[in-house]
């Protein structure tokens, strides 16, 4: 099969990790080409398996020069099918597609409100939540794939001397950073909390951290890749977000780390029990009572993750995507 993946954005994030990696994991058994715009920062992460086409117009989506560019490369590759990844390329891959017969399968990655995809005939969303964010009648159209995984080999770290906590993510309001820097402060043990990420908000956290008198407690760590290898290390993973469309934390979580909680965003609620759920309200007293009874919540994340953790495998995920292709 001809796959042709398109995603219409030139920074790395959550949703740019899955394009790559399915793109990755596909073309092992497909011919596939991934399509990025000419900025574009992550084009080295692609295997040698998967054709790059890199676009040369300038990145607007209703510019006339980049459909006509898009068109012209659609004709020459001639793909079975055209998966989009977000709005941006949905919606362009969508107007190119008026004037012409393309297959044409787009995949929502938040539940933000995203017009397009109530236009586009052929939807996949990466949690039950995304998938309701979708209006319109034909709901047999919209097929709920998780995002994938790769799992990978660790081996066994010790852990840190203190009782340590992890997240990561854009460093941006949505995260709910603020809130659990301010619920560590309320904890009655040492530990250390370490958030991952770069964004616009790290001033204000680093400010937050200092106006409680956290510093020796609270580290803003910026950007990494193995985030797997500090969840080996560390004793729990807190998702503390407002909104999610599916939380590769908790994924990964689900391989690497000893604890995961989280609020009910995304995925959370739809694959976590009530055990490992939290509100910002009961977030301090979670903590420490994970922290009191920490091999017995090792122990049910340990049966939980062995019953869930094989569906989020990448090659599981790749199959889901390919069948809903073959429809």
């Amino acid at each position: 099969m001809k796959i042709l993946q398109f995603m219409a954005s030139d920074e790395w994030g959550g949703a740019e990790q899955v394009f790559v990696e399915l793109s990755n994991v596909l073309s092992e058994s497909h011919e596939v080409t991934a399509l990025v715009m000419r900025n574009c920062k992550f084009k080295g992460r692609f295997r040698q398996s998967v054709q790059v086409e890199t676009l040369k117009s300038f990145g607007a989506r209703h510019n006339p020069l980049l459909h006509i560019e898009i068109e012209r490369l659609v004709e020459r590759i001639q793909p079975d099918v055209i998966h989009t990844h977000a709005a941006k390329a949905s919606e362009i891959i969508f107007q190119i597609s008026k004037f012409s017969r393309l297959n044409h399968v787009a995949t929502k990655h938040n539940p933000r409100p995203g017009p397009i995809f109530n236009k586009i005939r052929k939807v996949t969303a990466v949690s039950k939540v995304v998938a309701s964010s979708v209006k319109r009648r034909d709901n047999q159209n919209i097929r709920v794939i998780y995002n994938g995984i790769n799992p990978i080999n660790i081996e066994p770290v010790d852990k840190e001397g203190k009782f340590t906590i992890i997240a990561a993510g854009r460093l941006e309001p949505l995260k709910g950073f603020d809130i659990l820097i301010k619920a560590v402060h309320k904890l009655p043990f040492d530990y250390r909390l370490k958030i991952f990420g770069e964004g616009f908000e790290r001033n204000n956290l680093k400010a937050l951290i200092y106006a409680l008198g956290l510093d020796k407690r609270v580290f803003l760590e910026g950007f990494i890749d193995n985030i797997p290898w500090f969840m080996k290390k560390s004793h729990l993973v807190v998702i503390c977000s407002h909104s999610e469309g599916f939380s590769r934390m908790i994924a990964e979580g689900l391989l690497f780390a000893d604890v995961v909680l989280s609020t009910s965003v995304g995925m959370a609620a739809e694959i976590l029990n009530e055990e490992f759920l939290v509100t910002h309200e009961t977030l301090a007293g979670k903590i420490n009572d994970v922290f009191l009874n920490f091999e017995k919540y090792k122990n049910d994340f340990n049966i939980l993750s062995r019953k869930i953790s094989p569906r989020f495998n990448m090659s599981v995920i790749a199959d889901e995507h390919v069948n809903f292709y073959k429809e």
